[in-house]
């Protein structure tokens, strides 16, 4: 037996591999409300992120296939409400948790000034998704009128806690004074924003929101049952201690 071990000492045996795993890419839904006045280029600007036509599309990507859907939506429609309502919707979609949640919402300015409808949506809107807000038809203004205005917004979103707003052209365009280019303004760093190594983090902050809504849910409705349990048993406990306290007839 001896001179077996020295022979298998002797023999140079090769090096173990480590497991080549091959991870199959996962299936993320992304869901992105479109927010803003009519008439600012949402629809073309969706169209241009998408590359298509129609308001669902898969984009594929070296670890994930992600499955984007576009919800356009107009100023006059309360756009807090329309988050919290699409986040109970999502109670019910325990197999699919991202069905209905908005993971973030671009919100559409108009390139003359912020309205006081844009204060208040945003002032609420910021409490419960994460917003990008894009100032668009940014070619209708000259570039020192477009520093001015950002400047300004830069200043009033600072309070709100929101995010630098991107200056955006939707599609390219030929006018008298020259050309204006898609590629000219910021609305590759809105792509970019939106599809790159951020859209996981904004799944994942959107998610945490709503796990906690749903915990805050549940919180209140135990508290609910709970009240409800002791005022049942009060009534129950009412007439009975009143047939204790009468006195015994014989």
């Amino acid at each position: 037996m001896l001179w077996l071990l020295v022979v298998a000492s002797a023999i140079e045996l090769p090096p173990l591999r480590a497991p080549t795993l091959k991870l199959k890419p996962r299936d993320l839904r992304f869901n992105v409300l479109v927010a803003g006045l009519k008439g600012l280029g949402k629809t073309t600007a969706c169209r241009a992120l998408l590359g298509t036509n129609a308001s669902t599309a898969t984009l594929d990507f070296a670890t994930a296939v992600l499955t984007v859907s576009i919800v356009d939506s107009d100023l006059d429609l309360d756009f807090a409400n329309f988050v919290a309502k699409r986040r109970h919707q999502n109670l019910k979609n325990t197999d699919s948790p991202d069905d209905c949640l908005i993971h973030v919402c671009v919100y559409f300015l108009s390139p003359h000034g912020l309205l006081d409808a844009d204060r208040k949506n945003l002032r609420r809107i910021r409490r419960e998704v994460t917003v990008i807000p894009v100032i668009a038809k940014a070619d209708t203004l000259t570039d020192a009128e477009l520093a001015a205005y950002r400047s300004r917004l830069e200043k009033e979103f600072a309070k709100l806690k929101i995010e630098r707003p991107l200056a955006i052209i939707s599609r390219d365009g030929d006018y008298r004074w020259g050309r204006s280019r898609i590629r000219h303004s910021d609305f590759n760093d809105l792509k970019r924003r939106l599809f790159s190594d951020d859209t996981e983090d904004l799944i994942t902050k959107a998610r945490s929101h709503f796990l906690r809504f749903k915990r805050r849910r549940l919180g209140r409705q135990k508290a609910r049952s709970a009240l409800k349990t002791i005022a049942i048993l009060a009534l129950l406990y009412n007439p009975l201690k009143l047939r204790l306290q009468l006195p015994l007839n014989f």
